[in-house]
């Protein structure tokens, strides 16, 4: 079961002990969160609109399937979010079985605030977002300035959706945007 949810954001920031290596040969927590400042500074200008891609899973999901997320969201730029640890173990028994997992070298999060704010309920879920701005009272993200594709379905399939379905043209544009730089035009 596929469908577009909206609503708007700003990310909450996750401290560097929850972010999850990048690689199976075990990138430290301390690099692989360097990289990724980094990167987001090198990609955010004030005159632009930025976005955030997000790929929603769990480690119920099949592992074959988490693996094929994994190629997928670093090839489209996106972070793979985690609502908590695995199977309530510590920050480095879920590193551990990431790191396993990760094969295509993707980031990940553990951010179980996401998952209220876009109101995920069920996974694998897709999110294209506006980045930067505020959740209400109750940590939910207002309709209209985030996209979200439920179901199974390929990080493409879910961006064609998102860039043909969405209400908000500038979600509409970052979707095409994204598909453009994944087709390499």
């Amino acid at each position: 079961m596929d469908q577009v949810r909206e609503g708007m954001a700003r990310l909450p920031t996750v401290d560097a002990a929850t972010r999850l290596g990048a690689s199976r040969e075990g990138t430290s927590l301390d690099a692989l969160f360097e990289r990724y400042e980094s990167a987001r500074a090198a990609h955010a200008s004030p005159d632009e609109e930025t976005d955030a891609l997000m790929l929603f899973v769990s480690f119920s999901m099949p592992e074959d399937v988490i693996r094929e997320y994994s190629r997928q969201a670093n090839a489209a730029g996106a972070t793979l979010v985690l609502r908590g640890n695995y199977q309530g173990q510590t920050v480095r028994k879920t590193t551990e079985v990431a790191q396993y997992l990760n094969v295509g070298g993707a980031g990940w999060i553990i951010n179980p605030e996401l998952y209220t704010g876009y109101k995920i309920d069920a996974v694998p879920a897709l999110v294209l977002s506006r980045t930067n701005l505020v959740a209400d009272a109750e940590g939910c993200f207002p309709v209209g300035s985030y996209a979200a594709v439920f179901g199974e379905i390929s990080i493409i399939g879910s961006l064609e959706k998102i860039a043909r379905d969405a209400s908000d043209p500038v979600i509409r544009a970052l979707a095409h945007e994204r598909l453009s730089a994944i087709h390499g035009s």
